[in-house]
């Protein structure tokens, strides 16, 4: 089992632990964070936007802006194997693979990350990361339709 977390983010051993227990114990095979980003504002940032357009073009709206972009996460050896260990480098593409595969994903617990992670200000002004991490739901949607044909979803 794999265990993802975020160098720059303390998160206490006991909000990590339901993620290895649901892999371990429940056998679920991707231990996702229970974080959809904020979704109340009259402008939601595009990068929860594209999160949840995934979840509902994958088939799973109850997942809603979950996906193993949001940390901690877990998941299983078996599921990696399955979607391949390079998929992990574009994190909503394998979150794709993972539930186009069948494998069990499911969001298990809640982390408040968006409280929890610094603010970057500076680097945000400079060097946003969000158009690389809508990209990579971009990446994943492509992938989708390739697999599946240009109607899906």
């Amino acid at each position: 089992m794999l265990l993802f977390i975020d160098g720059d983010m303390v998160v206490p051993a006991s909000q990590l632990r339901p993620f290895v227990r649901a892999v371990t114990d429940r056998g679920i095979d991707v231990a996702l964070n229970d974080y959809s980003g904020p979704t109340d504002k009259i402008n939601i940032h595009s990068v929860v936007l594209a999160k949840h357009a995934l979840n509902e073009l994958l088939g799973r709206p109850e997942l809603k802006g979950t996906s193993l972009t949001a940390v901690p996460h877990a998941i299983n050896r078996e599921a990696l194997h399955a979607i391949g260990v390079e998929s992990l480098s574009v994190p909503p593409l394998a979150h794709a693979k993972a539930v186009r595969m069948g494998l069990k994903v499911e969001a298990v617990h809640h982390v408040n990350v968006g409280r929890i992670n610094p603010p970057r200000l500076k680097r945000e002004r400079t060097n946003s990361l969000e158009k690389l991490i809508v990209g990579d739901h971009l990446e994943a949607i492509g992938w989708l339709m390739e697999s599946s044909g240009d109607r899906e979803g």
